[in-house]
């Protein structure tokens, strides 16, 4: 029971945070639990990465400053997908489309709402540094649901970022948390259904992928 309220408690703080910084996207302030992003990293369809440090508050608070909202984003209109990390832990995901300078944050894990708008000139000159990566045509599949040890893992968007960031031949960890994982998306039946997570890292189908500590620290529930 103390576990599960645990993994409550830590979704529903997340999802605030996430909801939180949605709306400064529109709104260049950031007064959100957790302090401002650290970092964004940006993944492309060939699960290359570029991670980009956000500068000190209030600099960085402002660099992704919507010149004005738009309307979300339809695919296949070419996109990389970011997310954005709070001392290492991801607390939001989103897209860039750099054809039409166009910048999305997802308000939840399940993307059921977006929040859309033209990035500024700062904005564009930061976003520069991720378009050398390969964009995505289909819409993002993501996960909605992780247990492991018969409890939630409410840790979606650390678990994306680790599976879709390219990963490293391995023989598999010696010890490790078992984990499934339902996603929901066009490449569902692509992603991984069972995981292997390790205090710095997951491992699949061969491969392994870094990841969040977090991951592992709700894997084992404390």
């Amino acid at each position: 029971m103390a576990s599960r309220q645990y993994g409550e408690g830590a979704r529903t703080k997340r999802l605030c945070l996430a909801g939180a910084l949605v709306a400064t996207l529109v709104v260049p302030t950031t007064a959100v639990a957790g302090g401002s992003p650290s970092d964004l990293v940006g993944v492309g369809r060939t699960g290359s990465v570029v991670d980009v440090q956000f500068p000190p508050a209030p600099a960085g608070d402002r660099t992704l400053r919507l010149a004005r909202p738009v309307r979300p984003v339809g695919y296949p209109v070419g996109y990389v997908r970011l997310f954005w990390r709070f001392d290492g832990n991801v607390g939001l995901t989103g897209e860039w489309f750099p054809g039409r300078g166009v910048l999305c944050g997802d308000g939840n894990a399940a993307r059921t709402t977006r929040t859309c708008g033209v990035l500024g000139q700062v904005g564009r000159e930061f976003m520069a540094r991720m378009g050398h990566l390969p964009l995505w045509r289909v819409a993002p599949s993501v996960a909605v649901r992780i247990r492991a040890d018969g409890h939630v893992v409410p840790q979606e968007a650390a678990v994306e970022l680790a599976a879709i960031r390219r990963g490293e031949p391995s023989s598999g960890p010696a010890s490790y948390i078992r984990a499934s994982v339902v996603w929901s998306g066009p490449m569902a039946l692509q992603r991984p259904q069972v995981i292997h997570i390790t205090p710095g890292s997951i491992y699949f189908a061969g491969t392994v992928h870094p990841s969040s500590r977090l991951i592992w620290s709700f894997a084992k529930g404390s």
